[in-house]
Parts: structure tokens; sequence; C-alpha cells
């Protein structure tokens, strides 16, 4: 019969349609496989369904052996039948290789010992275990203490590119990092920071360039003819200076204590104090504050308190007797006060004079009585020289107290 067909109609529920390929004008109808036996479902075969396949059943392509050969291991350096190997000469030795010119080049075996020379006959094995035993040896001497590598330069050898920081030692001494150089703390802030001070001598003179001596000094202008005026910046310190000739202009001393006054003259200051007797004592030779008074007056004492010397007799006949004993060599004594008592009915006077000298001042003493006498200018007397009171008559009893003060003028 024919192989087309032609589906009747199907009165309820409709009309159905059937999937086709339109081939040539006719239609071959679409199906969909399912797996499984006689009477049983297993399912439509889809991507994750696969159709089973029985590879037994596939024909081999021609010339296909039938059967496949699973052969055992070889043993290293043994020929064998069964595994593909490369070989190199009889009994397994293995393959050599030359190096372009033809030479055998002997790679060696893993047990082979570091070679002893870089020039003998050794396998590849043995030179490169060579090798790395020279790195080893070598490489912890070329390490700081840091672990960065040293590197030596010499004066010969071309310029080599440095990145970081680079300590230099041990150059020849013609060569200026040989040389010890002078160094100086050029941070004007907090801290220290000392670099090496580079520059050039020029002798005052005006010749070539050399060092400066104490009667030849350096220079500060570049031409070496003519000096040059030198400006100090601000809020600078300077060692000391030897001499100063003729200042212009000394600006400093920040005005202070209440402000307002300003500008030239320099004006002193020392340090307030409410007692003296609060002070420190500071050896012989030592500089000291000068001292005022806490509202700015200053502190002045008509007579240094430690040059002041007093004393005391007391007379009854002509006899001159030492009221003042003498003072160092080269030192004079002076007189300021004098104070008199007299309990005698007898009026007398009293001389002050150096010992087994003449009179220098003659005061009167009243019986019955005393007097006080204070000198606007101070009597003074001879250096290294006692001081002697006499009366000019008996009488008893004259008491004489003096006080004064040293010094060598």
């Amino acid at each position: 019969m024919a192989d087309d067909f032609t589906p009747e109609a199907v009165a309820s529920p409709g009309t159905i349609t059937f999937a086709a390929d339109d081939v040539g004008g006719k239609l071959f109808p679409r199906t969909k496989i399912v797996i499984g036996a006689d009477g049983v479902n297993d399912g439509d075969v889809s991507s994750t369904n696969a159709l089973p396949v029985t590879a037994s059943a596939l024909p081999l392509p021609s010339g296909a052996a039938t059967a496949a050969k699973q052969p055992a291991l070889g043993t290293a350096g043994t020929a064998s039948a069964d595994v593909l190997s490369v070989q190199g000469i009889a009994s397994g030795v293995a393959l050599p290789v030359s190096a372009a010119g033809g030479t055998l080049i002997d790679l060696g075996a893993k047990a082979d010992a570091a070679a002893t020379t870089d020039t003998g006959t050794f396998s590849l094995i043995a030179l490169f275990k060579r090798l790395l035993s020279q790195i080893t040896a070598l490489l912890p001497a070329a390490l700081s203490a840091g672990g960065n590598l040293k590197v030596s330069l010499q004066e010969t050898n071309a310029t080599q590119a440095v990145s970081g920081s680079v300590s230099v030692s041990s150059l020849p001494n013609t060569t200026l990092a040989g040389q010890t150089a002078n160094t100086a703390d050029f941070d004007t802030g907090a801290g220290t920071v000392t670099v090496p001070m580079l520059g050039v001598a020029l002798p005052a003179s005006g010749g070539p360039v050399a060092g400066g001596t104490a009667t030849n000094p350096i220079r500060v202008d570049v031409t070496g003819t003519t000096n040059q005026p030198v400006t100090i910046a601000a809020s600078q310190t300077l060692a000391t200076v030897t001499t100063v000739g003729t200042v212009t202009t000394l600006t400093g001393g920040n005005v202070a204590h209440d402000g307002a006054d300003s500008g030239n003259p320099h004006k002193i200051g020392g340090k307030a104090t409410s007692s003296q007797t609060g002070q420190t004592l500071v050896a012989d030779g030592d500089r000291v504050d000068a001292a005022f008074f806490r509202d700015g007056a200053l502190s002045v004492r008509p007579i240094a308190l430690e040059n002041l010397v007093n004393g005391k007799v007391a007379l009854t006949t002509t006899t001159a007797s030492t009221i003042l004993s003498a003072g160092a060599s080269g030192v004079k004594q002076y007189v300021t006060d004098v104070v008199i008592c007299n309990t005698s009915a007898t009026s007398v006077t009293v001389d002050l004079q150096p010992a087994g000298g003449s009179a220098v001042v003659t005061l009167p003493a009243p019986s019955g009585g005393g007097v006080v006498f204070s000198f606007a200018s101070p009597i003074g007397f001879a250096a290294a020289t006692a001081i002697e009171a006499k009366l000019s008559a008996s009488a008893s009893t004259v008491t004489v107290t003096v006080s004064g003060f040293t010094s060598k003028i």
C-alpha cells in the first residue's frame, strides 16, 4: 500500500495537530523515543536520560585490532618490549646529549658529588652543586648585619646607579670619601641633623685656593679681592667674638618688664627679691645677677658687708692702745663711725692714729657724757697698719668704739 496516509477528522474534541517534517512536499511525522523493555517506560530520551549503547556491539574501524594489550610496567634502565621507551646504547644506558659541536654532555646522576674545581671534567649535576655551594659560601659575607647586599665599587669601574641609603668606607685617601669630613648641626629647629660640610677655602690675599690660617684667614667673598659684609640670620647664637668694631645699631633686649618703652638704649636687668637673706652665696669670681627690689629699684649697699670692721677699747692713761688690728698686705682700713663714752669728771680728747704714728683725727670727750661721730667722708689709714686710740690726759674711764670697712683703694 502507499506510504502516505491522511488522518480522518475527529468530530470531538476537535482538530488534532501532529508534529511533522516537510521533506519534498511530503510530511514525515516527528516522534519521541521512550527507553524501556516491552511494557516498561524508563522515561523519554533527554540530555539527562541518555539512550544506552553497548560498545561490544559496535563495529570496529577497518584494520583495528580485536584485542588490547596491557603490558607490565618496565624497569628503569632496562629495555622492555611492552613499554615504549627511548633507549641509548646497549644495556639501557641513559640517552646521551651532545652540544652543538657534537661533544657528549654528561648530565650526571642525582648522587654525583659537587665538582672540586671550575675547570675539571665533571657532570652537569656535579658542576651545578659546586655553583650552589659557592653561592652559599659567598652570600653571607656580602650581606650587612641588616641583611642588605654590600656592593664594592673600585675606582676604575664605571659609574653605578644607586637607589636608597649608601654607606662608604675604606676608600683610598686620594678620594674625597677617604677623608674625614667636618660635620655640623644644620638643624635650626628641635633635634639634631648633622651633615658633612663641603666648601672651598679662599685666603685673605685673594690667591689660589688654600686653607685659612691665623695670619691669612679665609675670605667670605667668592672673588677673593674684597671683603664682603656678612648677614647673620635672626635668632642665631655666635661663639666668642674677640673684637667688635663700631656697632651702628644693636637690636635686642625685647623691651619687657611692663612693656611700652621701646628702642635704644639697651637697659640692664636683674633679679627681684624681697629679702637678700634668702639668696644663695656664690663662689669668689663667679658672675652674679644684679639684685633689685620688687618695685624695680636697684638694691645697693653703701659698704660691702663682708668688708666691715669694728673695735672697742677702754682707756685710762695717755698710753696709746690698739683698737683695730692691722689688715692684710695692701689692705687699708677706713673709719666711718666713732662712739666715745667718758664716765670720769675730766674732759679729754681722743686721738685716732696709725700704730706708732701721729694723730689722724682728734675727737672731744666731755666729762660725764658721751659723743657719736659719723663721717660723711670715711677716715682712711695706711695699708697693713693697726689703728690706735690715745687720751690727751688720764681719765677713768673713757671707752672708745669704732666701725668702718677695709679696701685696697
